[in-house]
């Protein structure tokens, strides 16, 4: 299944005075990671559309700091495609410069082992990749006429699965 990366663009006002992201900003990232998501594989443009998703449920884990100065990409795919509902895997990533031997190795091991469609590669850029936050959440497919859950439609189905 297809990943995505969404570049982020850290704002003076994401920053607390410890010059870190602030967790509420990070799940604001995540969230810009989702929207990204549905346009580009699902092809939904607009969540007032019907049918549309919601998120049911959502969790993080806070794993490294996310620095005032690092390079941002939120990268999201989906994890599990069920009856009526869709998990999505998300990581926010920060890219920051080489300062070693060891840090070359893991930049080099990081970046080739992506996949990953979008504008945050670090593949060949002198950078390392940190997983600073991983993240799921569960989405259901949501009739807003009828304000009841719908299977997820063959066409999403098969934009999903598209390598």
């Amino acid at each position: 299944m297809k990943v995505i990366e969404t570049p982020i663009q850290t704002r003076f006002s994401d920053i607390d005075m410890f010059r870190h992201v602030n967790n509420v900003r990070q799940t604001e990232y995540l969230d810009l990671g989702k929207m990204d998501y549905y346009r580009r594989v699902v092809g939904l443009d607009s969540l007032a559309a019907s049918p549309t998703l919601v998120i049911v449920s959502t969790r993080h884990d806070f794993v490294d700091q996310l620095r005032y100065e690092d390079r941002v990409v939120v990268r999201t795919w989906v994890d599990r495609v069920g009856t009526k509902s869709i998990t999505l895997r998300q990581q926010i990533v920060a890219l920051r410069p080489n300062t070693g031997a060891a840090d070359v190795a893991v930049a080099s091991v990081a970046s080739g082992a992506s996949n990953a469609e979008g504008d945050g590669n670090s593949k060949g850029s002198g950078l390392r990749e940190v997983v600073c936050t991983e993240g799921e959440a569960v989405l259901a497919v949501f009739d807003l006429t009828s304000q009841q859950s719908l299977e997820v439609p063959a066409e999403w189905r098969d934009r999903i699965m598209k390598k």
